[in-house]
């Protein structure tokens, strides 16, 4: 009477297993994931896309009050390389109107931001600051505009 195989529905189930099941609160209960929950993302009301990247934004509000009005930041900016590519920086910082650098959070280089980094390098918008978490600090790499205008001739 009891050939059917256990683990689908109720059907299969011993009275036993019920019982057991009964006792077990989170059995079907979903695990979230820290690093899913936007709640340890979020600044401001505003949902980040890394826990690094939402520790970066009071840094850079502290870094607007000590610099003064005139300076001001944007996140997710998209920025075109080229003609047939664009990306999205996480910061960019403004005095004024005009764009003065913009900060990239990384906690490992992906292809697609080695692409990044390559097109970068050739067009150079601006200057381009990669900042890596260690240890409660950062590690910063610098790609320092060019003082002539546009892309490198080869």
């Amino acid at each position: 009477m009891r050939n059917e195989p256990h683990g689908f529905g109720a059907i299969g189930r011993t009275k036993r297993q019920k019982r057991h099941m009964k006792k077990r609160k989170t059995f079907h209960k979903p695990v979230r994931s820290q690093r899913s929950d936007p709640s340890r993302r979020t600044y401001k009301g505003v949902v980040y896309d890394s826990i690094a990247e939402m520790g970066r934004a009071p840094e850079l509000d502290l870094l607007m009050q000590q610099l003064g009005p005139m300076w001001t930041w944007s996140r997710q900016v998209k920025i075109q390389l080229g003609e047939d590519f664009a990306t999205k920086v996480d910061f960019v910082i403004y005095r004024g109107d005009e764009a003065m650098w913009a900060e990239e959070i990384k906690g490992f280089d992906t292809p697609q931001f080695k692409t990044v980094l390559r097109l970068w390098k050739k067009y150079q918008p601006m200057e381009l600051r990669i900042l890596r978490p260690r240890r409660g600090g950062w590690v910063t790499e610098t790609i320092e505009r060019n003082n002539d205008d546009g892309p490198e001739s080869a």
